[in-house]
């Protein structure tokens, strides 16, 4: 009888330990893909000033080519 309330109490205590713990677990991806979704952007406005130097060199060249 004590080994069975034993068993019980033990499986009653792993049940609130995983679900303590996969609260957490949720909010960590949430905040991963937020710092993804910024360096992304991050990533994207670096491109355009990449684009927009390299149409500006494009420019200039062409412009000492026709002189």
């Amino acid at each position: 009888m004590m080994k069975r309330v034993g068993q019980v109490f033990m499986a009653a205590a792993l049940l609130v330990f995983l679900v303590a713990c996969s609260g957490d677990e949720e909010k960590e991806d949430t905040r991963m893909y937020d710092v993804q979704r910024e360096a992304l952007e991050q990533a994207r406005e670096v491109e355009a000033v990449l684009q927009k130097a390299d149409e500006q060199r494009r420019e200039k060249i062409e412009e000492i080519e026709t002189h």
